[in-house]
């Protein structure tokens, strides 16, 4: 992620779409300066909120990929 945002930024943009905060696993995409995120209506730019909703979301996400890595076998 870190070589897109360089790349983007080395190409001139003003934007680089880091992709959805849902669930624990993607808190570090806030680590980002002037991250911002949409809420239906604006973009809104109160990191503190995101991480808050990115953390509620934990119930509401089903995490397939580590369901399917338990059923893989490995030998």
């Amino acid at each position: 992620m870190l070589d897109g945002v360089r790349h983007a930024q080395k190409a001139g943009r003003k934007y680089f779409y880091v992709g959805t905060v849902y669930g624990e696993k993607a808190l570090y995409k806030t680590a980002f300066d002037n991250v911002e995120y949409w809420d239906g209506g604006e973009w809104v730019a109160d990191k503190k909120q995101l991480k808050k909703l990115g953390r509620s979301d934990n119930e509401k996400t089903v995490n397939i990929m580590d369901d399917w890595k338990s059923k893989i076998e490995l030998f």
